[in-house]
């Protein structure tokens, strides 16, 4: 166990200090559009390094030091390679892209699901950012070079996004209200829904079809009518079962909330980036939410097997 602690605890140093390719900072999207499949609306661009396979494919290294090929790893190293081809216009990163695009075709189970936590968790391997992620890599790969096979897998990925997790899928509808899982298996997390409800934003703007068009309204409804549980008072919070966010996860948040209110101009989205960003600007509450956060993970690690670099 302690062999196996000592790489999550350097883990945990690299994540606050910032230099953790797992978790470097994501503000806003330097080339997003509304109403158009452009640049990615997270800024990826600093995904673009870590641990590259002999075919150019990224993996990652488990607290027990074996190798994994995280499946949203490699679409965030692929949409961020998109956003550098954008800005560069460097053929290069055209090319990475393609790699993780076919890479998530190949990886594609038959029923469109992408196995994102079997390493750790063999009973939840699914998983809705997964799923939204690859579709949104998908999509910009049909954009960028027209085969039918990235639009055809997008729009599997999507279709299990939104199957209830009762049927093996990453959806919840309950009250009326749609909510996406990033862990099927645990609260739902603020971050991994936003990000979920991404995917289902694009594939709406690439097939125009009024029944993903009214999930997507439900979803972003349920968001504004529940976002108010995610505060902290003086933090915010990660999840539902009331784990506080990490520095990271917490600007996280801002800039993910300032996108979706240019995204769909609901006011509460500005309202509590404001808010949480004012959260942020006094250093005690940075203090309590870091010592609240490593009180937390020491709590939950146990025997987990977890992503380190």
């Amino acid at each position: 166990m302690a062999s196996a602690f000592l790489p999550v605890v350097k883990k945990w140093g690299r994540m606050f200090q910032g230099t953790s390719v797992l978790h470097m900072e994501q503000g806003l999207g330097k080339y997003f559009e509304k109403g158009a499949i452009k640049g990615y609306y997270s800024d990826l661009r600093h995904k673009v390094q870590g641990k590259i396979d002999e075919k150019g494919i990224p993996y990652n290294i488990t607290n027990y030091g074996t190798r994994v090929y995280f499946c949203i790893a490699i679409f965030q190293y692929g949409l961020g390679c998109y956003d550098l081809y954008l800005e560069t216009q460097t053929p290069e990163y055209l090319e990475r892209f393609r790699k993780t695009a076919d890479w998530a075709l190949e990886h594609q189970e038959p029923g469109g699901s992408w196995d994102a936590f079997s390493f750790a968790e063999d009973s939840a391997p699914y998983s809705s950012m997964a799923q939204s992620e690859g579709a949104s890599l998908l999509l910009r790969a049909h954009r960028e070079f027209g085969d039918a096979e990235y639009l055809t897998g997008a729009q599997k990925a999507i279709d299990f996004m939104l199957t209830p997790v009762a049927q093996g899928g990453t959806a919840e509808y309950k009250d009326g209200c749609l909510t996406l899982l990033e862990y099927t298996d645990k609260g739902l997390i603020l971050n991994g829904w936003i990000f979920s409800i991404w995917g289902l934003y694009e594939y709406t703007l690439a097939v125009p079809d009024k029944k993903y068009q009214l999930l997507l309204t439900n979803t972003v409804d349920a968001l504004e009518k529940m976002l108010p549980m995610f505060d902290y008072r003086y933090w915010s919070n990660y999840d539902l079962d009331h784990h506080i966010t990490s520095p990271f996860y917490h600007s996280l948040h801002i800039a993910q909330l300032k996108v979706m209110y240019q995204l769909f101009d609901k006011k509460i989205f500005d309202f509590y980036a404001e808010k949480w960003n004012s959260y942020r600007s006094k250093r005690w509450n940075q203090y309590r939410a870091i010592f609240k956060k490593g009180f937390q993970k020491i709590g939950s690690v146990k025997h987990s097997i977890i992503l380190v670099e």
